[in-house]
């Protein structure tokens, strides 16, 4: 009876221990990977996680609504979704430097669109200035650019003259985005059209 009964702690122990070995060594999926950081799952999800093609979107898109930059670790190097995970992020959070988890080129993208995104998210135009301690030669065309986009999103002309090149455009965009007929007189080589196409805008044209 002894015996019976040491046999059968032995099968027990034995069982127990390969199905903790079993456990331990087999593999991790993506799904484990993504619930580990304490994230619960639809089945839409699961499906999305397990679809090749899919997976770099999705795994973006968790990693921003869970504010969680681990995901984008996750994403392949070679994925597009891994920059806009990273921006995405660095937006929502207000944290540039999660631009540094990326590599070459992409570091500088990242850093560019998420100073653009914060100026007009906290509208507040300084972010733009902000891009010149990145250390870029030709950065001033990137300042110029984001100030262009500020104006445009925030609908604000005051900061039409530090865009540059694309002062006469700022200006006529503002023009016809506000609308103000007005501001057609700043836009330079655009003026004439930034007054043709108020003809068009019910809105502005009732202000000619």
């Amino acid at each position: 009876m002894k015996k019976l009964i040491i046999a059968i702690v032995i099968i027990v122990i034995l069982s127990v221990g390969g199905y903790l070995t079993y456990s331990l060594l087999k593999p991790k999926t993506i799904v484990d990977t993504v619930e580990s950081y304490g994230i619960k799952l639809t089945e839409t999800d699961i499906k999305l996680l397990q679809n090749e093609y899919l997976l770099p979107g999705h795994l973006k898109d968790l990693a921003v609504k869970n504010s969680e930059p681990r995901l984008c670790a996750e994403i392949s190097e070679t994925q597009n979704a891994k920059v806009a995970c990273y921006r995405d992020l660095a937006v929502k959070l207000s944290d540039p430097n999660l631009c540094d988890n990326l590599q070459g080129n992409n570091i500088f993208a990242c850093y560019v669109e998420v100073y653009q995104d914060l100026a007009v998210k906290n509208e507040d135009s300084t972010e733009c200035e902000k891009m010149r301690s990145l250390g870029k030669a030709d950065i001033e065309a990137n300042v110029q650019s984001c100030y262009l986009y500020y104006a445009e999103n925030v609908v604000d002309e005051s900061v039409c003259e530090k865009s540059g090149l694309y002062e006469d455009l700022c200006y006529k965009t503002v023009a016809l985005s506000k609308p103000d007929p007005t501001l057609c007189e700043k836009a330079g080589s655009m003026k004439d059209s930034c007054y043709q196409n108020c003809q068009y805008r019910p809105a502005c044209k009732a202000l000619l």
